[in-house]
This record gives C-alpha cells, sequence and structure tokens, in this order.
C-alpha cells in the first residue's frame, strides 16, 4: 500500500488532493512471465487466467478519503490468443522452427512467451465507482 500526495502547481486555482491504492492479483504459480523457462509451449497446455483486486480511495486529505473506485474479476488469455501463440503470429512460426533444430529457448521463444503466451487479453471485471460529490469542485462531501 501507498500514499501519495499531490502539490498543485498554483495553489489558487488547484486543490491538494489525497489518493491510495491497494491490489492484489492471484496467478498460477507456473505461470510467472519472469521465470521464462516454462516456455510456451507450458503456458499454452492450460488456460491461462488471473483473479485481479483493486482498491482506490481519494479525496481531499489523506484523513478524510470519501471516494472510492472498486475492481474486481479475472483476467485471461482467450482462445483467438492462445491459438496465435501456438502458430499463427509470425513469431511464433519462427519460434516452432527453432525448436525443430533444437533451440527452445531462442531468443524468438523467450519472446513468444512473454509476450504472446503470457499475454492476457479477456477481461471479466467488475467495476464498482462511490464518489460521494457530484462534482469535485464542491469543497465538501456530506
Amino acid at each position: 500500500m501507498s500514499e501519495a500526495v499531490v502539490q498543485p502547481q498554483n495553489a489558487k486555482s488547484q486543490q491538494h488532493y489525497c489518493a491510495e491504492f491497494e491490489g492484489e492479483y492471484d496467478a498460477p504459480k507456473w505461470a510467472n512471465r519472469h521465470e521464462l523457462i516454462v516456455l510456451r509451449k507450458v503456458l499454452l497446455q492450460e488456460e491461462l487466467a488471473v483473479k485481479v483486486k483493486g482498491e482506490l480511495q481519494f479525496g481531499q486529505s489523506c484523513k478524510n478519503m470519501p471516494h472510492e473506485i472498486k475492481v474486481q474479476g479475472k483476467l485471461s488469455r482467450g482462445p483467438k490468443m492462445t491459438e496465435w501463440a501456438r502458430k499463427k503470429s509470425p513469431r511464433a512460426q519462427k519460434c516452432i522452427k527453432d525448436e525443430e533444430k533444437g533451440f527452445a529457448i531462442s531468443p524468438v521463444c523467450m519472446w513468444v512467451a512473454e509476450h504472446q503466451a503470457a499475454a492476457l487479453n479477456d477481461a471479466d471485471l467488475k467495476i464498482t465507482v462511490s464518489i460521494c460529490c457530484i462534482s469535485m469542485l464542491i469543497p465538501r462531501c456530506k
């Protein structure tokens, strides 16, 4: 969790605000995109989905943050992206040729694993917004 206070450039026309974000995600342990020893074939064997949860609170001061945005749901790799990363993209086709030559960890295969096989391109999210004022220009919320 982190806290940030934004200082306006022109104090006469802008107000101080505070924002706080807290989030988490739950990804399969084998699908860590930073451990690319798990290559494209392993990533593409199963459905790839990540649960996400986040909450942003903000207001005029860090003690009173009445505005809130919550996000909860799942990010996943869709079937078209899976097929693209398996064999349809030009880089996946080059990776297949590299693998046939015995170079399963060639730079192009590593790129496909990180950028295509590990891609999350479908979102099923619920977003809840609680803003206590109609306009941020209203100085106090009740």
